[in-house]
């Protein structure tokens, strides 16, 4: 139990209080008494996740099989876009994933070929070789693993299954990583936690506002601190202009940007 006999302000208004507190692995409570009346409290959900950018044309033909050279849309199974008629391309597909704009199941691990649809997720190659790219993977395009594999000022978004990728439509292949453009205050995942490795060791930085995921108020930047996220339920502060909160990954935030009555549980520096 906690209690303050005065709480001095300059002036008469509405001011911002906010509360951070540790109780780490345990359901956390908290009532608020002002003036002797109980304050109630409208948990606050999280930011719905931008809608794409594009939608994905339909391409009105059915997955099914072909001969490779003369591989028509929607016809696997290609190697490389020289099995493709021309304008199309050989989209690499990731056991039973969607392949953007055909219908059917198709074949599983089976590549198809495709006009390729701007702003929508194109696998591009698991494992991403100079030659298929020499300027690094295009808007929307993976696998990267990290920045550098990205074109110009695009950023790796790491993802956990298939999670929306900012500004993108489709859903990709799961857990694969896709280029795209990191806006302010968006939410954006960055690296897994591991216990044997820092964040700096990981990704050669600390992480910057709104990015996931941290551990400790340490692995971020100077100003920042990890807030400790329970599920995908949680208010980040200054992280309102899009992006899907990822399930119990923790993101760094600025708790100055808040703009509601805060709660911080932390798990500690």
């Amino acid at each position: 139990f906690i209690e303050w006999d005065d709480v001095n302000v300059p002036s008469s208004g509405e001011y911002e209080v906010s509360f951070r507190y540790a109780f780490y692995g345990q359901t956390r409570y908290m009532d608020i008494f002002i003036n002797g009346g109980k304050l109630e409290l409208t948990p606050e959900s999280p930011t719905p996740p931008m809608a794409p950018v594009v939608d994905i044309n339909p391409i009105g033909e059915e997955l099914s099989h072909g001969t490779k050279g003369e591989l028509s849309a929607c016809q696997g199974d290609c190697n490389v876009d020289a099995d493709c008629n021309a304008g199309l391309f050989c989209y690499q597909r990731a056991d039973w994933d969607d392949i953007p704009g055909c219908s059917g199941n198709g074949t599983q691990w089976t590549d198809y070929c495709l006009p390729k649809q701007e702003g929508v997720l194109w696998l591009l190659s698991d494992n991403p070789v100079p030659d298929l790219r020499p300027n690094g993977l295009g808007l929307c395009e993976g696998d990267c693993d990290n920045d550098d594999e990205c074109a110009g000022d695009l950023k790796c978004y790491h993802r956990d299954e298939f999670e929306p990728v900012p500004g993108c439509a489709g859903t990709g292949a799961e857990s694969r990583d896709y280029c795209a453009v990191q806006s302010a205050g968006e939410l954006w995942h960055v690296a897994e936690n591991n216990s044997t490795m820092t964040v700096v060791e990981r990704i050669g930085r600390k992480l910057r506002a709104c990015e996931s995921e941290c551990d400790h108020d340490s692995d971020c930047e100077d100003g920042l601190i990890c807030y400790q996220a329970n599920g995908v339920d949680a208010y980040f502060p200054g992280c309102e202009s899009g992006g899907t909160p990822l399930n119990n990954h923790d993101y760094c935030v600025n708790p100055s940007d808040s703009k509601k009555l805060l709660f911080m549980p932390t798990g500690g520096r």
